[in-house]
Parts: structure tokens; C-alpha cells; sequence
């Protein structure tokens, strides 16, 4: 998931936010918009987020991070850990973004405002959270891969009735044999 003033585009460079971001991180906790759809349904787009810088000792597994992935800002879940990183990937998504070093991670979304009809901000960073979090996305990831080859195999499939793909149609009046 992007944040909503965030490039839309994977690049190579660092954007502009980061910088900006670190700096704010720096002085304080952060509140920001979230922009897409790879985080869904734990995190909408539109969303508001409270974001706070924690030392890379600190992330566990199930956390949201704000991290600079490719030079761009997203917030992903942490699936994986090792000594030289983490592995981030969007609860929506199939494939991880790859690992990221302690030193990329800006910050943890510990808090998402109230949406419609929640009367108080959600605690994002708990230890329930956090583990409904790793488990939703480890359940929802095989099923939207099945999904996907499903719906890669029907759209390939040859109707009823219809001649296989590279055979010609009979012509009218010769028998084929």
C-alpha cells in the first residue's frame, strides 16, 4: 500500500517523501492517508494511520511498516525475519516485496482512525492485531493464488462445441477422416 501523496510507479530513485518522512518521523509520530489496495481488508485506502519511528530491534513479525521499497514509500505487513532484515508483503498481495534492511524501515503503523460505524481507533500494533494481521494474510495469499489459476484456466479453456486452437473447421461437404 502507497501512501496517497506517493508515486503510483515503481522507481529506481528515492522520491522526494522519504527524505520528508524521515525527518518527521524524527521529531514525533506521524499521521498519514493510505493510497491502494494491496492491504486490504485490514487497511482501506483512505485510511488514517498513526505512524512511529521504532528502532529495527523493535519490529516483530505482524507489524505494518512503513519502509522505502525501490526508492518509494509503502506500508506491508512483516511475514519474515533475519538478521539482515525483513520481509515485507501487502496482506492483498501474493508475491513479498523481497527483504528490506533495518535501515529502511521509516516506522510501524500502531494505530488506524475509525472507520465508518467503529466508535475508536483500531490498535494496529498489539500483539492480537498483530497475529490476526500474519494469519489473514498467510490464509488469504494460497486463496487469491488459487483464484488467479482458476481464472487464468477458464479464460483459457475452449468453449463446448468450439474446435481446438490450430484446427481448422470442416468444410461443408468433405469428410474428415
Amino acid at each position: 500500500m502507497t501512501l496517497a501523496s506517493g508515486p503510483t510507479k515503481t522507481e529506481r530513485s528515492e522520491t522526494p517523501e522519504l527524505p520528508l518522512l524521515r525527518a518527521a518521523l524524527a521529531r514525533g509520530p506521524l499521521r498519514l492517508r493510505a493510497g491502494g489496495h494491496s492491504m486490504r481488508p485490514t487497511l482501506r485506502p483512505g485510511d488514517e494511520l498513526r505512524i512511529e519511528a521504532r528502532e529495527a530491534r523493535d519490529v516483530v513479525l505482524g507489524d505494518i511498516v512503513l519502509a522505502d521499497v525501490g526508492g518509494r514509500p509503502v506500508l506491508h505487513r512483516v511475514v519474515r525475519r533475519r538478521p539482515a532484515g525483513w520481509k515485507l508483503i501487502g496482506d492483498a498481495r501474493i508475491q513479498a516485496d523481497g527483504w528490506v534492511a533495518p535501515g529502511d524501515v521509516l516506522g510501524v503503523a500502531v494505530e488506524r482512525g475509525p472507520r465508518l460505524g467503529e466508535a475508536r481507533p483500531v490498535r494496529l500494533a498489539s500483539a492480537s492485531a498483530r497475529g490476526w494481521g500474519w494469519l489473514r494474510a498467510a490464509c488469504l495469499r494460497p486463496a487469491r493464488r488459487w483464484e488467479r489459476l482458476r481464472r487464468a484456466r477458464d479464460h483459457h479453456a475452449v468453449p463446448r462445441g468450439a474446435a481446438p486452437s490450430g484446427s481448422r473447421p470442416a468444410k461443408a461437404g468433405v469428410r474428415q477422416g
